[in-house]
């Protein structure tokens, strides 16, 4: 897969008329986003609906949704997978990040029979530091996790230094109605396919 992804990046990045058309297939397509304001039965004078409206107009511009429109287009075209991982904020009752994560390190798991998946993110920097900076946590002695790397590990959170710790990768949700989830966008048909 990653030799896959040098390839088709390299040959974006150097071949023009390639490179070109997979501009031009991620930008074409989607020439800006708009809103309209729902129809809503019991708001007559339409405080509701525009509130509605705002809500979303604030939340497109917090999260940049546009620019992760073309990132996701442009990944999809160029490789015919994208990940976007989508962050709850639960406070506000939305979410309030996405970002695009690198294909060569995730994995979506399909359960045959139900429609159960999950994501699995091997960021393996991110896996090295927490694993140094949990052997270096156990033994004071220990030089090998310099003083960025623990200040870097002190402000991952608990949940994702769990994960790595119990299972080697960071476990993530594809299912939106359950808050922060990995959304995969694949050019292939059917789940059990080889990517």
């Amino acid at each position: 897969r990653s030799t896959f992804l040098v390839y088709g990046m390299s040959t974006h990045n150097t071949d023009p008329y390639v490179g070109s058309i997979i501009d031009l297939h991620t930008d074409i397509p989607i020439s800006r986003i708009g809103f309209t304001k729902p129809k809503l039965r019991n708001d007559p004078d339409g405080k509701k609906a525009n509130a509605c409206l705002k809500r979303c107009q604030k939340w497109s511009s917090t999260v940049g949704l546009f620019d992760r429109i073309l990132e996701s287009v442009f990944e999809w075209t160029l490789i015919g997978n994208c990940y976007t991982f989508c962050e709850w904020d639960e406070v506000n009752k939305w979410w309030k990040k996405m970002t695009v994560l690198p294909p060569e390190e995730v994995g979506i798991i399909h359960f045959p029979f139900c429609d159960f998946a999950f994501a699995e993110y091997r960021p393996e920097p991110l896996i090295q530091l927490v694993n140094a900076a949990s052997v270096g946590q156990n033994d004071e002695a220990s030089d090998s996790v310099t003083p960025l790397e623990k200040a870097i590990f002190e402000n991952i959170p608990d949940d994702i230094v769990d994960s790595i710790q119990q299972f080697g990768s960071i476990i993530m949700d594809t299912n939106p109605n359950t808050g922060s989830f990995v959304e995969h966008l694949a050019r292939k048909r059917s789940p059990y396919a080889d990517l």
